[in-house]
């Protein structure tokens, strides 16, 4: 028996309606091996299409029903076999996605667990020809972009007169772009406001040390900057709002910058929250 139009379409809408972000795992089929993508829920996990096991109608209609996706969350290493190179299969994952499939997607994002404490040296150490990988990746699909969120020991602490974690964040951005764009945050904004940090050329000699330790001073891989205006780095832990403003305020103050100058670091400091580094 047909379903009434009006009863097919409710399921529809049920089925096919989420009022929050729902969240995904690859598991692979005990009897098959095939990879499925399923909802995972607190209680169970539940394949996405669920529309086909209400009737032989639905069934039939939706057999070549596929999810359509545009944000990809990476958040655990644990979906990846233990030491593989974690961001080198996120591309692979991307790889085996079909020129169709892969122009629904606008936004890929990496969470910590993937890369844990990207901004610390020692981890960066082994991260730094990931990022050149990934860069080029991005050059490559431009229509993409990658959001790298970054953590620090800092960043969710706030001890003293004035936000700990901003000021942290901001030489850690300094710095980490100095590595990998060979570039000061001064000059990504065109500005020639100084930061209450470090002094840039101490901050230019920790990051041409960084790269000889790391590159040598021989081979293409010794050039190494990033380029790519869709590959952004993220602070956890640091959200735009009033309070973010009034820590930007204090450090402004600190800083001994006039009204005028004020009110360009508090627009840029909410830019690089907001928009990434």
């Amino acid at each position: 028996m047909a379903l009434p139009a009006e009863a097919r379409n409710m399921i529809y809408g049920y089925a096919l309606t989420s009022a929050g972000t729902l969240e995904g795992d690859i598991v692979q089929d005990p009897i098959t091996n095939e990879l499925q993508a399923v909802v995972r829920t607190d209680k169970s996990r539940i394949p996405f299409n669920q529309l086909k096991y209400t009737s032989k109608q639905l069934k039939e209609e939706t057999e070549d029903l596929e999810l359509q996706y545009n944000t990809l969350t990476f958040s655990k290493a644990t979906h990846f076999s233990p030491g593989m190179n974690k961001v080198e299969k996120v591309l692979q994952f991307m790889s085996l996605c079909n020129p169709d499939r892969l122009s629904w997607i606008t936004t890929v994002v990496l969470q910590p667990n993937i890369c844990k404490n990207c901004y610390r040296d020692e981890v960066l150490n082994h991260r730094a020809r990931d990022l050149v990988t990934l860069d080029n990746f991005c050059l490559q699909h431009p229509t993409i972009t990658f959001k790298f969120l970054l953590e620090h020991p800092y960043l969710s602490r706030s001890p003293g007169p004035f936000n700990i974690s901003l000021l942290s964040f901001l030489t850690e951005a300094d710095l980490t772009s100095r590595k990998l764009r060979r570039r000061s945050l001064y000059h990504l904004y065109a500005s020639n406001l100084p930061l209450p940090t470090t002094t840039s050329t101490m901050m230019d000699n920790v990051a041409d040390s960084w790269r000889d330790d790391n590159f040598g001073t021989t081979g293409t891989v010794s050039d190494i900057r990033l380029t790519a205006p869709n590959l952004k780095f993220f602070p956890v832990g640091i959200e735009a709002g009033a309070k973010l403003k009034e820590d930007a305020h204090q450090l402004a103050a600190r800083a001994g910058l006039n009204e005028r100058q004020e009110e360009t670091w508090i627009n840029l400091i909410i830019d690089m929250v907001t928009n990434g580094l």
